[in-house]
């Protein structure tokens, strides 16, 4: 139950609490020390029982700052491991790019030659396709 509680707060909360009860702690026992000071016992035992808890808490904030440390570890490789694969997946997509273009280059290059050919054909005859015609619009195949 004290766990689940702890865990509400960072790591850094509770270190600072462990921190401000040790002290509080401290000023209690030697508080208790002064031979004239109203209820120096009682006020002894209390300081005793905060730097005990203050001992735990220190020994939990440190657990759940290492807790804290792997989980962002974690994070972080599986950010780098993102990142990677989105690095490659644009390398992938401008070869593919540049791939399309040098197609659509060569392709162009195909049509404006087909027009050229065309054009230089006889007036009478432009219409008419011949079977070369339609080979080259099926790509080579028969």
């Amino acid at each position: 139950m004290m766990g689940a509680l702890l865990d509400l707060f960072p790591a850094w909360a509770n270190s600072l609490t462990a921190s401000g009860l040790l002290l509080a702690g401290i000023a209690g026992v030697l508080y208790g020390l002064f031979p004239l000071a109203p209820y120096g016992r009682v006020v002894q035992i209390l300081a005793a029982g905060m730097i005990g808890y203050a001992c735990y808490l220190g020994g939990y904030a440190g657990a759940q700052a290492a807790c804290e440390a792997d989980s962002l570890r974690q994070q972080l490789a599986d950010t780098n491991r993102d990142l990677t694969a989105v690095t490659e997946a644009a390398a992938d997509a401008s070869r593919r790019a540049a791939i399309l273009d040098e197609t659509l280059e060569a392709n162009q290059h195909r049509i404006d030659a087909y027009e050229a050919e065309l054009a230089a054909r006889p007036a009478d005859s432009r219409c008419a396709l011949r079977s070369d015609d339609i080979r080259g619009l099926l790509g080579g195949k028969p």
